[in-house]
């Protein structure tokens, strides 16, 4: 029950927060953190465009929450990534990224 309770506080304020501050971008780390937050976090998210990496899996996903583009990538560090996949994922990330003037992905 406690835990319940945390996690509704916490998800009633992390939803706040993206109210206020209508970020353009919310990149996660770990898929199940973009589940939770596109379903359970944020009311109203698009359906998620998934994209699959060579072994079969899901490595990338995004939605939107209105004025908000959320991008969810594989844990970077604890899921092992091919590079076939890291490199996919990378040209994703470019392609949904390209508004911005800089970006640190090489």
């Amino acid at each position: 029950e406690l835990r319940d309770e945390l996690e509704t506080f916490c998800f009633k304020k992390v939803s706040a927060i993206v109210d206020t501050l209508k970020p353009r971008y919310i990149v996660t780390e770990g898929l199940k953190v973009f589940d939770i937050l596109i379903n359970s976090v944020l009311m109203g998210c698009s359906k998620p465009e998934v994209k699959i990496g060579v072994g079969g899996r899901k490595i990338y996903a995004r939605s939107r929450y209105g004025h908000t583009q959320i991008i969810g990538l594989v844990h970077l560090t604890k899921d092992r990534i091919s590079y076939p996949d890291w490199n996919s994922i990378k040209k994703h990330l470019k392609a949904d990224l390209k508004d911005l003037d800089q970006t640190y992905l090489h």
